[in-house]
């Protein structure tokens, strides 16, 4: 199933350099991945290697491309860890490094994420269209830090 014009290459989120069109590129990938209609699919969209083009985004393709390969119970792509999918500075998504909210997403970031040196919460990955069942209850302790740094 096509919604819209949903991109679906992997390459075009990295080749990039906008950074808000890269970001709606990525979100419109994820979609198609969660709409994606069979394990065979997901697993051709998954296997696309894209180029490296020497942004923290080679290891965010690479981390995501891993994440949902063990969500779906597919195998992860070996593109994934080949050299040069890892950040080589600490890469933290929407917070400046030295931000309390930074800090938190050091503690929780997945692993596919934090052994390349990026740090998102899970939140980075949630779609609308994502099996809800892949949503990760949020620990309470979360919860009390992000309303004392949010208010």
């Amino acid at each position: 199933m096509q919604v819209g014009r949903r991109n679906r290459s992997l390459e075009a989120v990295v080749a990039e350099m906008d950074t808000e069109r890269r970001s709606i590129l990525w979100r419109e990938w994820l979609d198609s991945f969660y709409l994606a209609e069979s394990d065979s699919e997901k697993e051709a969209m998954l296997n696309e290697e894209p180029e490296l083009f020497q942004t923290p985004w080679d290891a965010v393709v690479a981390a995501g491309t891993a994440w949902l390969a063990r969500k779906s119970g597919l195998p992860v792509p070996s593109w994934t860890k080949k050299d040069g999918r890892r950040a080589e500075k600490p890469w933290w998504c929407g917070y400046k490094p030295d931000s309390p909210l930074a800090r938190i997403n050091w503690l929780i970031a997945p692993p596919e994420f934090f052994d390349r040196n990026l740090f998102v919460s899970p939140s980075f990955m949630y779609r609308a269209r994502m099996p809800a069942h892949w949503i990760s209850p949020e620990p309470h302790w979360m919860k009390v830090l992000r309303r004392k740094f949010l208010v």
